[in-house]
């Protein structure tokens, strides 16, 4: 089978390509040299954009971690305090612990620790 396929380079190159590719490659390289020269205005909001970028994500940021650091309000009372204390039934542990389980886990994590 391989026999059949001729073992010449079908590919060629033409009459005077290196005579020339020298000179044009030359040429391309001064266009591109004066395509890079010209100047490019960059307004003082490009500038600055960054920047801003930066500052607005360190504030969210430093919002972000003051509003998580805040302790909560410990008088407040769990909606299963309040109403076994209306209704006279005693508070069991498991019941203020469903409490904070239905509020969020800051609150229910600092219960575990301080518990």
């Amino acid at each position: 089978m391989l026999e059949k396929i001729p073992n010449t380079n079908p590919f060629t190159v033409p009459e005077g390509y290196f005579e020339q590719f020298y000179a044009t490659l030359e040429t391309k390289i001064k266009q591109e040299a004066e395509e890079k020269r010209t100047a490019v205005r960059i307004s003082f909001f490009r500038k600055v954009k960054p920047y801003l970028m930066a500052a607005a994500v360190f504030g969210v940021l430093f919002t972000v971690l003051q509003t998580a650091q805040k302790p909560f309000d410990k008088d407040t009372k769990t909606n299963v305090t309040l109403v076994a204390e209306n209704a006279n039934v005693p508070i069991t542990e498991t019941d203020v612990l469903y409490s904070h389980l239905m509020t969020d886990e800051y609150s229910f994590m600092e219960y575990i620790v301080n518990e």
